[in-house]
């Protein structure tokens, strides 16, 4: 149901977003890999903004991240 009503694509993994993944990585210190990933994909797809819980994302200036308690 949330993700018909909302409008919310899944995509898939690519070798161009595993590569970015691993650029951010390397250019933000305890970046984790899982995260990385995400924040590849949002960017690779065009994503304005990136909604998070994790403080730490907040360095990362590649896409906006907003944490949750700002909204």
């Amino acid at each position: 149901m949330f993700l018909t009503d909302a409008d919310i694509s899944i995509v898939p993994l690519t070798k161009e977003i595993a590569k970015i993944a691993a650029q951010l990585r390397a250019k933000y210190s305890g970046l984790k890999s899982m995260d990385a990933l995400r924040l590849a994909s949002a960017t690779q797809n065009k994503c304005d903004i990136f909604l998070t819980n994790d403080k730490q994302l907040k360095q990362v200036t590649e896409i906006e991240c907003i944490l949750a308690d700002e909204l």
